[in-house]
């Protein structure tokens, strides 16, 4: 799948940066030539690539598709290409002139004999294309495609700036089949320049013949629409027809042509290797009409200024045709896939069949069409292309055996997604209207929330694509938000390397209880603030532990381990086995009171180093004594590390800490900044293990969070409420692992999301005061509290029996850890 996805980078970056060099192109050139000289150059174009199809015969896609591919054949097929080329070249010299009475235009006769030396240039370089296909070499095809763009527009814009009008296309379509030619050659050498043989013509022709009449047709269907229209409306209709079918055309540039030849080398690859193609295959027709139908809507809405600023003023007549076409090539799509499929797998009858049937309905329905008016031809071609689709899918049924139901699903989901992703945009233009002299903010608004919406409902409606979407999205995301977060502040915790569980366990939950003093969290810090009445209630979860197994930790600052009542509680509870003890600093009650009582000095790591490392000791002294032993994990108040914390630690005999809250910021408060921070386990260099709280995200971009919730959280986002406005929204949410101010339903949701990213190690945490009503402002009122023990019982549940999960006391943890 990388190779693919890389293949598809390259892809997409060359055929994007054609499509720019061939829309500047078009802008200069849509103001140099009229629409009679465009539509002289699109009908000798169109006949000349219809036979282009007839002269490659095949051999482009045999190449790819040849499960056995030697020298003699490769050989052979540059034989018959040459031959083939040379015939088709001598034809259309022949006829030239004939032709060019039959549409009463003399150039026309000079333009295609100019086009006719590409027979012979194609022949040679289409080996070498197709080599770099089938070893899905694109990295090497973006170099030769954009230096091939940037030399056909060039001649081209210099030709017509000369006054050689339809005659300079022509001949800046040889000079881009020229720079093909030698970059196919710098790549192989060794197969362009390959003596022409016929040792195996018989099995290149048996698919030569089928592939080459059902690509003659397909370029029938693609081409007869300008010819046809040039014929029954004149060249003016035929220029105005064909820069209508020019909106589409950058559709193709854009999507289609960078997904076809991957997509086609990557099914080839999986035929050779005797794979199933039917998950392959619906994967592909989803991705891709998940991607063209939403740009092709929105390609139709704005099918007017998009016109204007391509081509100008003078071409807005073709603006209804144009929206037509969007829909017929919306259609297409799907006839098109089938037939990506059908020569990946070497199904060349199957592909001509299709072609012979489907063809001359869309020809006739784009024939009947004309004879009316250009809007009509339009309307013909997309009748033409759901023939055509309806006909293509039902041979891919009986092809590879996926069934109607299977390809309605995998379209219904992209049918969804492209509603709801024009929704906005309709509201935009049926709200404000377009005018030719005023557009612009209706433009940029509805295209930009067309993108943002298609983004949200390929995410939030779990289409297939979405994982692909996240794996391009993540790098990108992660690149732009670190221009507006905080940089990682790694001195703080000096990391020597990350941990994970050892494999072959399940997911393990912790607990960790903030065991302290009652104090009022929205008023100034007190000194004299000690009482610690809260721990008489904390039989009321540690039932809840016991009757689960959990064996909680029970981080104690100083008026807990100084309280002879608090003592006897915990300690009865430690002394059975049944939880373990730990530090935590609360530095305000802590003694030595060496420092003001703020809010800033309220934060241990805010504190000289001296004053922090002698109120640790203070307190870890104050457990050894209470409890008999020191402890050795260690929570700071109000998550308060600093730069010379873990040294205190590793000084005091502490071997965890679990003082890190991930993606969240206190720097606004003076506290920590621990936004890059995520929630894997780390050893620092000295040799404490931090085990950081478990903080998650849910929402359709929950993905995203650790790129795109510190963007959110930035001074700019607090702002704009924009954390709880994308809440709101659905679009993401930060949730800790806590049943203060969490309800049940928003625990289970970030532990399945978390799960799903494969995370193992869970903490779950909360303050002892939230078991006293009033304390805390997560539990007010008895009934809160009574709910409050509910969410703790109904989440050890659903840990111990839906995830199949298990606890494990914090003094375990360091030995079920590895490096990863």
């Amino acid at each position: 799948m990388s190779a693919v996805r890389s293949s598809l980078a390259f892809s997409f970056v060359e055929k994007y940066s054609v499509l720019l060099i061939n829309i500047a192109a078009t802008i200069v050139l849509a103001r140099l030539l009229t629409p009679a000289e465009t539509g002289l150059y699109s009908v000798a174009a169109g006949i000349v690539n219809v036979a282009q199809t007839l002269r490659d015969f095949g051999v482009g896609n045999y190449i790819i598709q040849e499960t056995d591919l030697t020298r003699r054949r490769l050989s052979t097929s540059l034989g018959i290409s040459v031959l083939l080329g040379a015939i088709m070249a001598g034809l259309f010299v022949a006829s030239a002139g004939p032709l060019a009475r039959t549409f009463n235009e003399p150039r026309l006769k000079t333009v295609i004999l100019i086009l006719s030396l590409n027979f012979i240039l194609v022949a040679f370089a289409a080996i070498g294309t197709a080599r770099l296909h089938r070893d899905m070499n694109f990295r090497a095809a973006l170099r030769i495609g954009i230096v091939a763009a940037a030399t056909h527009a060039g001649t081209s814009i210099l030709m017509a700036s000369l006054g050689y009008g339809a005659i300079g296309m022509a001949w800046a379509s040889v000079a881009g089949i020229c720079v093909f030619l030698i970059g196919n050659y710098v790549c192989y050498a060794e197969d362009v320049l390959l003596m022409p043989g016929f040792a195996e013509w018989r099995r290149i022709l048996g698919f030569g013949v089928l592939a080459s009449g059902g690509y003659i047709l397909q370029e029938v269907g693609q081409r007869a629409a300008d010819v046809i229209v040039g014929r029954f409306l004149g060249f003016g209709a035929a220029g105005m027809f064909s820069r209508a079918n020019g909106l589409v055309g950058l559709f193709q540039q854009a999507l289609m042509n960078a997904i076809a030849p991957v997509v086609l080398g990557a099914m080839a690859l999986i035929k050779r290797k005797e794979q199933d193609l039917i998950v392959p295959f619906l994967h592909f027709l989803s991705f891709t009409t998940a991607v063209a139908w939403p740009l092709l809507g929105i390609m139709a809405l704005l099918a007017m200024p998009i016109i204007e600023v391509a081509f100008g003023p003078q071409w807005l007549p073709a603006v209804r045709s144009a929206q037509i076409l969007c829909v017929a090539a919306g259609i297409a799509v799907l006839g098109r896939v089938a037939i990506t499929l059908f020569t990946a797998t070497g199904a060349a009858r199957r592909l001509f069949h299709v072609q012979l049937v489907a063809i001359p309905i869309l020809v006739g329905a784009v024939a009947l069409g004309a004879s009316l008016s250009i809007e009509a031809a339009a309307a013909g071609t997309a009748a033409g292309s759901l023939a055509h689709a309806v006909y293509a899918l039902h041979q891919v049924n009986r092809s590879i055996g996926t069934g109607w139901r299977q390809l309605c699903r995998a379209l219904l989901a992209s049918l969804l997604v492209t509603a709801a992703s024009l929704a906005l945009p309709v509201g935009i233009l049926v709200e404000w209207g377009l005018r030719p002299d005023r557009f612009w903010p209706q433009t940029i608004a509805a295209g930009g929330l067309g993108a943002i919406s298609w983004v949200t409902c390929i995410l939030a409606m779990r289409h297939p694509l979405g994982d692909e979407l996240k794996a391009a999205l993540g790098p990108i995301l992660a690149r732009v938000t670190s221009v507006f977060a905080a940089s990682p502040d790694r001195a703080t915790f000096p990391v020597e390397g990350f941990l994970s569980l050892r494999a072959g366990r399940g997911p393990v939950l912790t607990v960790v209880v903030d065991a302290e003093e009652e104090f009022a969290w929205d008023r100034a810090f007190d000194a004299a603030a000690t009482s610690v009445d809260n721990l008489r209630w904390t039989a009321l979860a540690q039932d809840v532990f016991d009757a689960y197994g959990v064996v909680p930790t029970y981080a104690i600052d100083y008026p807990v381990a100084t309280s002879p009542q608090a003592l006897g509680i915990l300690k009865e509870i430690a002394d059975s086995g049944r939880c373990e003890i730990g530090a935590h600093l609360h530095p305000w009650v802590n003694p030595p009171h060496d420092c003001p009582v703020d809010n800033r000095h309220s934060y241990p790591g805010n504190l000289a180093p001296e004053l922090e490392h002698d109120k640790l000791r203070v307190l870890t002294e104050a457990i050894a004594a209470g409890f008999g032993r020191r402890p050795t994990l260690y929570k700071a108040g109000r998550y308060g590390v600093g730069p010379r914390t873990v040294g205190i630690l590793s000084e005091l005999g502490y071997e965890l800490d679990v003082s890190v809250v991930p993606y969240t910021d206190f720097s606004s408060r003076s506290g920590p900044d621990f936004r890059s921070f995520s929630a894997m386990p780390f050893l620092t260099r000295h040799d404490v293990v931090v085990l950081p709280l478990s903080v998650g995200f849910v929402g359709a971009l929950s993905w995203s969070g650790r790129y795109l919730y510190p963007a959110l959280t930035g001074r700019v986002g607090m702002r704009l409420r924009l954390p709880s406005l994308a809440s709101r929204l659905g679009l993401i949410e930060r949730i800790r692992l806590s049943p203060e101010g969490h309800c049940l339903n928003d625990l289970i949701k970030m532990t399945r999301a978390a799960l799903a990213r494969g995370q193992r190690f869970f903490m779950l945490t909360y303050h002892s005061s939230s078991l006293l009503p009033g304390a805390t402002p997560y539990v007010q009122t008895e009934q809160d509290r009574q709910a409050f023990i509910a969410t703790l019982t109904g989440y050890l549940d659903f840990f111990m029996g839906d995830c199949s999960g298990r606890s494990a006391a914090l003094s375990e943890i360091k030995d079920h850890l590895r490096h990863d």
